[in-house]
Parts: structure tokens; C-alpha cells; sequence
């Protein structure tokens, strides 16, 4: 840059750098194959590209990643059996396989700061403690990370299971016997997430019933309308409350048939600690 040492003023400006970095990626940790993408939006894609081509350690066309410890620009002459010469070798090339790549991690982990803000109200900044409730925190951040990405497998990158992901099932499985319905809670000891599976599996079967743009509305509002320390049937309520406000109860018996089939339909009962007893039936004035 040439700038007039008088008045500021730019007279000139060139750039030297030139971004043309293409490389083979998943444009989603977890899901599907690797493509090869241009991270410039360049049309033409050169297919000679890699990210680190064939090579089993962490240098290609594109980057060359090293340890320096010396900070001389060189990489260090270190040989393990997961470093040559100080870069990080792998035979596989298949990574660490963090959480912070993973989609459905990050947005799980936001998913908390949602529901942690809006249930019981914005002068409550802990209702979600107890059995039921805790539950629902982990079961309302699966959803959000589910309906997200339009996948009912949670964490399938982070785990390296694309059958069942982080969770014990996953939740596409139909009538799953692990987190199916209200009477599964603690069936394999009262623990959040197992028992928040059950939840996420309500929310799902919901938003496959009515579809994303109506489900992800109602969660969303639902918990507006859910009191402080909720059980799982508290948070249902806040669900067909949610309805009533935003669509005038035009959704309301598909949401009561969606809770009946996992267990909360009309007759059932439970607070937010261990007692839960499921029910399978519907609002009489309801086909």
C-alpha cells in the first residue's frame, strides 16, 4: 500500500496474495463421502487437488503442517510412532475424530444455552436440574442437531458409527425398544442422556409427522410455555400450547396421537424426579 504521508489518503493498493486453496473434505463431519471442493468458490476445480494427497503425514498441495519448536521455520527432526519428522503420521489418514468437528456435537452443545434460557422464563437460570428435566435438556439439544442436519444419528463422526452415532439408538429407528416412550425412562438406570433420548425420540417422530418448519417452531416456543422444573408431560403441554399460539390448536390431535405413541398421552402421569407412569390414549374430541 502507498499512502500520502501528508493527508492519509491511499494512493495505492495491490494485492500479492492469491487464494486458490482446493482440497478433498466432508462438507459435513460424519456424512457421506469426502469431496473435493475449492474453499475460494472457484468453478473450476482442479482434480489433481488433495488435502494431503497420498501421503500419510500432514503435507500435500496445499499446506504443510509441522512442529517447530525452535521457531527456525523448519520442522523438528522428531520420529515416533505418530510423528516423522514432526509431522503428525498416519497410516489410514481416518484423524482424531474431535467434537469440535462434529456438527452434531456443536450444535448440541448450543442447543443448551437455548433451552437453559427459555424454560421457566427468562428470570430462571437453572430449571433445568432434576431427572426428568435434565433429561429434557439433553433430549431438546439431540433435536436441534438432528433437525439441523435432517438426521436422526447423533455424533456419527465423533463415534465413527454412522449406525447409532453417540446415542444408544438412533432416532429413525421405528418403535425402538431402548428410548420408544415415557415408560422407558431409567430402564437402564436414571442417567440425562439415555433418559433425554426418550424426549428427542418424541421430538422426532413430531417433526417426521408435521414436518421441520412446523416442529422446529413449536420445540422451539414449546419451551416458553414449559414451567421451571418440567416433567417430560409439563414440557408436552408447553408443546400444545405453543400450537394454540401460533397456529390456533391446528395441529393439536396429530401432537397428542405423536405423545400417545411414546407414552404421554392424556392419562399419563410423572413429575420431575423417577415417578413416571406412560399412557397411550388420546383427547376424546379427538379423531
Amino acid at each position: 500500500m502507498l499512502v500520502d504521508a501528508n493527508t492519509g489518503a491511499m494512493l495505492y493498493r495491490y494485492n500479492l496474495y492469491a487464494d486458490v486453496a482446493q482440497g478433498t473434505v466432508f462438507r459435513v463431519n460424519g456424512l457421506g463421502q469426502r469431496a473435493l471442493v475449492s474453499f475460494v468458490g472457484d468453478t473450476t476445480i482442479n482434480t489433481a487437488a488433495g488435502w494431503m494427497g497420498a501421503s500419510t503425514v500432514t503435507t500435500g498441495n496445499n499446506v504443510d503442517v509441522y512442529l517447530d519448536t525452535n521457531g527456525d521455520n523448519q520442522p523438528d527432526a522428531i520420529n515416533t510412532t505418530t510423528l516423522r519428522n514432526g509431522r503428525a503420521l498416519s497410516s489410514t489418514l481416518n484423524d482424531d475424530r474431535d467434537g469440535a468437528f462434529d456438527g452434531d456435537v456443536v450444535l448440541h452443545e448450543y442447543g443448551h444455552g437455548i433451552s437453559n434460557r427459555l424454560v421457566g422464563g427468562p428470570s430462571n437460570t437453572s430449571c433445568l436440574g432434576g431427572t426428568q428435566a435434565g433429561a429434557m435438556g439433553e433430549g431438546w439439544s439431540d433435536y436441534f442437531a438432528a433437525t439441523f442436519f435432517n438426521n436422526g444419528v447423533i455424533g456419527e463422526y465423533v463415534t465413527n458409527n454412522t449406525t447409532r452415532g453417540i446415542r444408544r439408538a438412533a432416532y429413525t429407528a421405528p418403535a425402538n425398544p431402548i428410548h420408544d416412550s415415557y415408560a422407558d425412562l431409567g430402564n437402564q438406570g436414571f442417567e440425562v442422556h439415555n433418559d433425554g433420548e426418550i424426549w428427542a425420540a418424541a421430538l422426532w417422530d413430531l417433526r417426521q409427522t408435521l414436518g421441520a418448519a412446523i416442529s422446529d417452531r413449536l420445540v422451539l416456543q414449546g419451551m416458553k410455555f414449559t414451567p421451571c422444573s418440567p416433567s417430560f408431560l409439563n414440557a408436552r403441554d408447553g408443546i400444545l400450547t405453543a400450537d394454540q399460539n401460533l397456529n390456533g390448536n391446528a395441529n393439536r390431535c396429530t401432537i397428542w396421537r405423536v405423545f400417545a405413541r411414546h407414552g404421554m398421552g392424556v392419562s399419563a402421569r410423572g413429575n420431575n424426579g423417577t415417578t413416571h407412569v406412560a399412557a397411550t390414549n388420546i383427547p376424546t374430541n379427538c379423531p
